[in-house]
């Protein structure tokens, strides 16, 4: 299997820590942009991060319901 890219490793972090990732993102768009600001951009872009994080932990739950094994479904009759 070949080897991952930096972007790649970068891209997996990122959806590990979306609210690291987020405050990153928002820091460096306050230092690029003028009049936005370091301190907004952080913690908008923190606020931003941990949000998409907690959609990305109801979208696995989620998934992982829908994924039981027949043997661990529970039929209509409410019986394992």
């Amino acid at each position: 299997m070949a080897e991952k890219t930096t972007w790649e490793k970068t891209k997996d972090w990122a959806k590990r820590n979306p609210t690291v990732a987020g405050a990153i993102t928002g820091l460096g768009a306050g230092a690029v942009l003028p009049g936005f600001g370091s301190v907004t951009g952080l913690v908008a872009g923190g606020v931003v991060g941990f949000l998409v994080g907690q959609e990305q932990d109801r979208r696995e739950i989620k998934n992982a319901q829908i994924e039981k094994p027949k043997d661990q479904q529970v039929d209509k009759a409410g019986r394992d």
